[in-house]
């Protein structure tokens, strides 16, 4: 019976791993207006994307604080092309609504980078706190084209020609100074092990436990 749980259990983990899959990229600040609030961004802007699955993937911008920031303005340059639409998490915390504001996001007009946005979500009114402000995240759900999947949107993420990029891109203000920053993902994406790698191993530990305990007995 004991070795039949364990490898119910070895089994349900290996279904959770292959299930989900995560990744987390940092930001890359653009504009460089105030150094400190640029150093700030940087240090505390994350962005999570996870496979939902059903052609879903969820984008989840994450301010860890402590510094006093708000990402005001989220912005998507697809030009890859996978995304169909996105539609907006607004239930409780942070709330938003589609279309950036500004539309183009600030910086990224060719001076320094090029920025086109296809897709953005602007803080409803009164910003900046309906923002994602530090210690808050905040959830866009993207619906993919036909044909493409979670791995496709992160080698998109990946990709270091932009005219074949997805880049996402976050406007933020408030910061002490009272200056604003933009910010993009690109080169300074890192993708750790997915969570359910750890799953996966956190459940192959469990079972050589269940064996070793077994011999014991």
């Amino acid at each position: 019976m004991r070795v039949f749980r364990s490898l119910v259990f070895a089994a349900a983990v290996a279904g959770a791993a292959a299930s989900a899959q995560a990744a987390t990229f940092g930001f890359t600040n653009i504009t460089n207006n105030n150094a400190g609030d640029a150093a700030i961004g940087e240090a505390q802007f994350s962005l999570d994307v996870t496979d939902a699955g059903g052609g879903l993937v969820d984008f989840t911008f994450v301010n860890a604080g402590p510094a006093q920031s708000t990402m005001a303005t989220l912005y998507f340059d697809d030009a890859a092309g996978l995304i169909d639409s996105i539609a907006l998490n607004n239930v409780g915390g942070p709330v938003f609504s589609l279309g950036a504001t500004p539309p183009v996001l600030p910086g990224g007009n060719g001076g320094p980078v090029f920025f086109n946005t296809d897709f953005g979500a602007t803080a409803s009114p009164p910003p900046p706190s309906s923002g994602v402000t530090a210690g808050e995240s905040y959830t866009i759900t993207a619906t993919l084209l036909a044909g493409f999947d979670f791995d496709d949107v992160i080698a998109a993420l990946s990709v270091a020609d932009i005219s074949e990029a997805l880049r996402v891109g976050v406007h933020a203000i408030a910061f002490t100074s009272g200056g604003s920053e933009s910010f993009i993902t690109g080169d300074s994406a890192v993708i750790p092990l997915p969570a359910a790698g750890w799953l996966l191993l956190t459940g192959l530990a469990g079972l050589g436990f269940a064996a070793k305990r077994r011999k014991a007995a």
